[in-house]
């Protein structure tokens, strides 16, 4: 079911989903070597691409807790914890079910990892120890929107 509540969450995911894959294939596509600009803009286009997708994912974890009515983790580590937060399920009164698989959220973790790495370190990127988030990236590219589409089924058909 989709309705107004979903319409930015949804497009926040697809953004993500959509960033992941490119940046998949600008790293299948390579260059990050070549002299002058050209290594330079397919590095810098790789860099750029997941991070995109990483703070896609990360505005879409943020709409999706507002439509829960659930404040979003405070603190230094907040980033960590919003997706702990999401792998989590809650019980009791306000309960929910987990939004994210234990894999998704190691990826997603990877991938937060990266963008973490890559603000610092421009200047010493190196894409061959991108593959790591490389391969998550690619994983969440196709999982991500089925977990968050396989949640809204379940908290509004459920």
């Amino acid at each position: 079911m989709t309705d107004a509540r979903w319409i930015d969450i949804d497009a926040d995911f697809a953004a993500a989903a959509e960033h992941f894959a490119n940046g998949c294939t600008l790293y299948d596509v390579g260059g990050f070597d070549a002299p002058g600009i050209d290594g330079y803009r397919a590095r810098m286009a790789l860099m750029h691409a997941l991070q995109s997708a990483y703070t896609s994912a990360e505005a879409g974890m943020l709409r999706l807790l507002r439509l829960l009515s659930e404040e979003a983790p405070q603190g230094e580590d907040w980033h960590y914890k919003l997706i702990e937060r999401l792998r989590g399920g809650i019980e009791g009164e306000r309960s929910r079910p987990p939004v994210f698989s234990d894999d998704v959220a190691s990826d997603l973790h990877e991938t937060r990892s990266f963008r973490h790495r890559v603000i610092h370190g421009y200047g010493d990127f190196k894409a061959e120890r991108a593959l790591p988030s490389i391969e998550a990236a690619r994983r969440l590219s196709t999982a991500l929107p089925i977990a968050v589409d396989a949640f809204k089924r379940l908290i509004d058909d459920g």
